[in-house]
């Protein structure tokens, strides 16, 4: 009798290693930058890619409700040269609610961070999340500190545009 039960316990026990060991997890996802996305495309498989709104690229469409607007680097990579243009992604966010720090302010850098998928059929990265970092509340902060210290009058941040060009 205990030799059938320690068999069945041990065939129970690397059943159940089996399954802890071998049950398959979701692949990790960690950001990319926008220019090691486009250089190398990942194509309907979750991403996270991060980078710069494009200034003068937010837009909302009513029908579909969706935001759409170009990310790219803040800068070009190093050995890119002198004369080359950052790379620029395409976002499209099928959602009428987005974070209200995700809108332009004029003479501000706005960091995102979008997560989502690359469509083969229509070339456009198909964001099911987008972060808007708060980063320019600081430098907010610190420029309206400047301007007191010059006698500059602030400047107030018009809202995002609700026209859309094409992207």
């Amino acid at each position: 009798m205990s030799r059938k039960l320690l068999a069945g316990t041990l065939v129970l026990g690397a059943g159940v290693l089996a399954v802890v060991f071998g049950w398959p997890s979701p692949p990790g996802v960690y950001a990319r930058s926008v220019s090691d996305f486009v250089a190398h495309p990942i194509y309907d498989r979750a991403v996270r890619l991060q980078g710069t709104l494009v200034p003068g690229s937010l837009c909302m469409r009513h029908e579909p409700c969706e935001f759409r607007f170009r990310l790219t680097e803040r800068s070009p990579p190093l050995d890119s040269g002198p004369s080359a243009r950052p790379a620029e992604l395409v976002v499209s966010y099928r959602s009428c609610v987005i974070s209200a720090d995700f809108r332009e302010r004029p003479g501000f850098d706005l960091p995102v961070v979008v997560e989502g998928q690359l469509c083969a059929h229509c070339h456009r990265f198909e964001a099911s999340a987008v972060i808007a970092k708060g980063g320019w509340k600081y430098e907010r902060a610190r420029k309206q500190l400047e301007q007191a210290g010059s006698g500059e009058q602030p400047v107030a941040a018009p809202p995002a545009s609700n026209a859309c060009a094409e992207l």
